[in-house]
């Protein structure tokens, strides 16, 4: 186990389909800019993939994605919104 641990949390990726929330632009990224970091996590024991929210790009982007390069990753689904795009 490292002695740290570095998180990065995505809440989506790409075309937002919808308006932000206040403070989730932060965390909403390019196809471009994931991929890169994804790229740049390969291989290391000291970084942790969070999704949160279950938007559409967590299966339409992030999976195939993290699939390729060997990832895993943890998706956190608010079950208020199954079912809903």
């Amino acid at each position: 186990m490292p002695a740290r641990v570095i998180n990065i949390t995505v809440h989506g990726i790409g075309d937002p389909p919808r308006e932000l929330d206040p403070g989730e632009d932060r965390t909403w990224v390019t196809t471009d800019q994931f991929t890169q970091v994804l790229d740049a996590v390969v291989g290391r024991d000291d970084v942790r993939l969070t999704f949160d929210d279950g938007n559409a790009s967590d299966v339409e982007i992030a999976l195939p994605e993290l699939v390729a390069r060997g990832l895993t990753a943890e998706f956190f689904v608010l079950a208020g919104l199954l079912d809903e795009p």
